[in-house]
């Protein structure tokens, strides 16, 4: 089975992010189709809990902010956060295609198993919020 890539949305507005598993399919696909899979709230084949209250919440607002980017895009500003040092955020649109930023965004990391083992993974993060009037941009993501 090939390795799940794990997908971290912050809504700006929200203490918790969401956490997904995807596969790697998601990369052929565009933005929109992946955060939209991130609105699911029930387990799936790679995720085996569905989301806890606190969860379903932040995706319900990450449900209406992309419908709203959907109707007036210039409403909701979605960035992926770069792989570099420090990390950047990289204005995408809900059309543009995941693999044509892969390797700006796309992060390999390491943790330990229940075993002492090292297991590797990829991830993504995301931040998702309205856009402020006044034109100033949200500054939330902050390693």
């Amino acid at each position: 089975m090939e390795k799940p890539i794990y997908v971290t949305v912050d809504v700006g507005s929200y203490q918790d992010n969401l956490v997904k598993r995807v596969s790697e399919d998601y990369k052929s696909k565009t933005f929109g189709e992946l955060l939209e899979h991130l609105t699911n709230n029930g387990p799936d084949e790679l995720n085996e809990l569905g989301y806890n209250a606190n969860e379903k919440a932040v995706a319900e607002i990450l449900g209406h902010r992309l419908s709203e980017a959907n109707r007036n895009p210039g409403n909701v500003n979605i960035y992926a956060i770069s792989n570099t040092e420090p990390p950047e955020e990289i204005h995408v649109s809900l059309s543009d295609i995941v693999s044509d930023y892969n390797t700006r965004i796309i992060k390999y990391d390491t943790e330990l198993g229940e075993g002492g083992e090292e297991l590797k993974y990829q991830r993504m993060d995301f931040l998702v919020v309205e856009n402020a009037s006044g034109g100033l941009k949200w500054q939330a993501y902050k390693v």
